[in-house]
């Protein structure tokens, strides 16, 4: 009776541990699609004060807007090469596959993100006539993308991508995205930059999903 009772305990303290791990998971998810958003929308709303602004009060906030753009494209940056690497460390037969679903939606999320940061900044300098800038940023994320698709990590065997499509739960419809999807769009990636240098005040809107 004594053994009964002992284990109906340690059921509920267990039940209750859950209850709150997942509401810790819930608040800490929360807190990170804020942290990925909130330099984007803190860009937007500068940009938007831009356009009631006179001429050199908008050249402030538009110099503002693309300091945020900025900031939130490295974190984000950092993030998904901090995200990938942890899943590359997953290995063994008793690998979490819950912790690798909760890696995959975080890269998910990033490379959703980083191409929205992208195409905002290249639209700010592509309007304030700056073309070296715009391709510069575009430069930055061609590289990334090759990087992605093209260097050897964890133990050299897979690239990130490769390791992406090694994990990631595919349906009927995005077979093999995460392999094909990235080589198009650094294809798409070299005909923007000669369109950038033919127009300046063109907005070039770039995305990704899976």
């Amino acid at each position: 009776m004594s053994n009964l009772t002992m284990q109906l305990s340690l059921k509920n303290i267990s039940t209750q541990i859950e209850d709150v791990g997942r509401d810790v998971q819930a608040i800490s998810e929360f807190v990170r699609r804020e942290a990925l958003s909130n330099k984007f929308i803190y860009a937007r709303d500068k940009i938007m004060s831009a356009a009631l602004a006179d001429k050199e009060q908008q050249e402030q906030f538009l110099i503002e807007a693309d300091t945020y753009l900025m900031e939130g494209l490295v974190d984000i940056y950092a993030d998904v090469n901090a995200e990938i690497q942890k899943l590359a460390e997953l290995s063994g037969p008793f690998r979490s596959l819950k912790a690798a679903d909760t890696l995959l939606s975080h890269i998910n999320e990033d490379m959703q993100m980083i191409p929205r940061y992208v195409g905002m900044r290249v639209y700010l300098f592509n309007l304030r006539g700056k073309q070296a800038e715009a391709n510069r940023v575009l430069g930055e994320y061609q590289y990334n993308l090759e990087t992605l698709a093209e260097k050897k990590i964890g133990n050299e065997k897979y690239t990130a991508l490769e390791m992406i499509h090694r994990y990631y739960p595919y349906g009927e419809t995005d077979t093999d995205f995460w392999l094909h999807q990235p080589k198009e769009m650094l294809t798409a990636l070299k005909s923007y930059e000669n369109l950038i240098e033919q127009a300046s005040q063109e907005m070039y809107y770039i995305d990704m999903e899976a």
